[in-house]
């Protein structure tokens, strides 16, 4: 980690905010990434798992072994059958961030605990012969999802017990005690548990009464369903619940009984498998379907973009075969794949990548990709942009909002040259009086004062660090700012 300015941070957010509200006219991705493999250090290409844990490290699960990322140093857990301080199996199933710290680790061979450096071996029933599915929070819990059933830890750690998701007078329904369960999901609000098995379809138990009830999935206005294999449930921030298996991607609105079948409008395919799904800060949910890549919906099921790995792919996805997808805390993307590692998008401006119009150019008629907006002082900001020409090379102009909504105006815009050509910028940030701009693998920094001429361009001559490694990570704790 490098440290570089430790001063008092000031915002100027009336200016963003009104800048933002006048001139917010849609929303593009444009999203480029960059990939993880082996040669980054990563133990193998065949990636089956990827979290974040307290410490917001990346945890990403091989099929040859555990592997921590830290934005800038990867490091392999490997194989060994002595206990301690390495894996028991290099297969790894599933991983679960677990709520009392640690993380649980689920291989081929059985349940992992890891906290501390340490690893240790788990055994949840006597029973050989039960296959550990997953492991999954529900509530303030951690379930693991079996063959038979679902298992709990017992409150004193000293082992596990089986959980009770229906009581064994009901008949009807005691049998989901000992079925094939692949997930479970708790809705807070309806305190309703979603129990999803491998082959008897989906129930809802009222955690407050105890009813059980089966649920159905609409494939056809005539025709329901019930027995449909889910690999993923998950919660959007409208109420909707959504379903990602091996038939597709469902949706439960949260105003409708069944579920429906979402069409992916505008792709090739409507009926291939939904390996992953996950939710970002903005209500949107990122699909991994299985040869189409990724694809964006909004809450109402629309497809928002579709990121694929085709000729025509500009955002250098590696593959379209991606069998796991993570949100980190920073709303940024990673993509794990079936055969070639990882592909990390920098996402977290996912809503402020948009077209504001006009706002950046020379005659006032190309709009272009608005990275970030950094306040300068109260008549004018600074904007990072992608390039009209390429996406790949990253701008900066210093923009005057003296004049109303007139941002494209020649004499409103300044554009900043940093004698250096082709650079793709990932950050700008400012500390008091000074301006530090980042790409992956440089530093510049340069004063405010270098910004107070009137000439159309504005050369300035930065002092410049140089990295050995991808900047991946930006984080500022206690007036102090590292990159990672």
């Amino acid at each position: 980690m490098i440290c570089l300015i430790r001063p008092a941070i000031k915002y100027y957010l009336v200016i963003l905010v009104s800048l933002l509200a006048h001139n917010l006219n849609g929303q593009t991705y444009n999203l480029r990434c960059k990939n993880i493999g082996i040669p980054e250090g990563l133990s193998n290409n065949h990636i089956t798992d990827i979290i974040q844990d307290e410490y917001h490290y990346i945890w990403i699960a091989t099929e040859r072994g555990l592997n921590r990322y830290d934005g800038s140093e990867m490091i392999n857990y490997p194989v060994s059958k002595d206990r301690g301080s390495y894996l028991y199996d290099n297969h790894i199933i599933d991983l679960e961030n677990n709520i009392d710290g640690g993380l649980w680790i689920v291989t081929r061979d059985g349940l992992i605990h890891y906290e501390n450096g340490s690893f240790q071996q788990k055994r949840i029933t006597e029973n050989t012969n039960i296959v550990i599915n997953s492991v999954g929070t529900v509530g303030q819990k951690n379930w693991f999802f079996t063959s038979e059933g679902v298992y709990e830890q017992h409150q004193d750690k000293t082992g596990f017990e089986k959980v009770e998701l229906s009581p064994r007078t009901n008949f009807k329904y005691s049998f989901i005690n000992s079925a094939d369960i692949s997930t479970a999901l708790l809705i807070p609000h309806t305190q309703e548990l979603w129990i999803c098995t491998a082959t008897k379809g989906v129930y809802i138990k009222n955690m407050e009464t105890g009813n059980m009830k089966a649920f159905s999935f609409k494939i056809r206005a005539d025709r329901a369903d019930n027995n449909l294999y889910i690999h993923e449930a998950l919660l959007d921030s409208t109420g909707n619940i959504w379903f990602a298996g091996p038939e597709g991607l469902w949706c439960k609105p949260f105003d409708r009984e069944h579920g429906r079948k979402i069409d992916f409008a505008g792709t090739a395919y409507i009926d291939n498998e939904v390996y992953s799904i996950e939710l970002d800060r903005q209500g949107n949910i990122w699909c991994a379907v299985a040869d189409l890549g990724i694809i964006l919906l909004n809450s109402e099921g629309e497809v928002i973009e579709h990121i694929d790995a085709e000729d025509h792919n500009v955002s250098g996805l590696s593959s379209g075969f991606i069998k796991k997808l993570l949100i980190d805390d920073k709303n940024n993307l990673w993509a794990g794949h079936q055969e070639s590692g990882i592909d990390y998008f920098v996402t977290r401006y996912s809503r402020n990548i948009a077209y504001y119009k006009d706002i950046i150019s020379v005659d006032g008629s190309v709009p272009t990709s608005v990275k970030k907006i950094v306040p300068l002082n109260t008549n004018k900001v600074l904007a990072l942009y992608e390039s009209p020409s390429n996406p790949f090379i990253s701008e900066i102009a210093l923009i005057s909002t003296a004049n109303g909504n007139n941002f494209s105006r020649p004499s409103n815009i300044q554009h900043i040259s940093l004698n250096q050509t082709d650079l793709d910028i990932t950050e700008v940030l400012r500390f008091e009086n000074q301006f530090a701009v980042s790409t992956y693998d440089n530093l510049y920094r340069f004063n405010s004062e270098h910004l107070t001429g009137n000439t159309p361009v504005i050369n300035i001559h930065p002092e410049s660090l140089t990295f050995n490694d991808y900047v991946m990570f930006h984080y500022l704790h206690n007036g102090t700012y590292w990159l990672l």
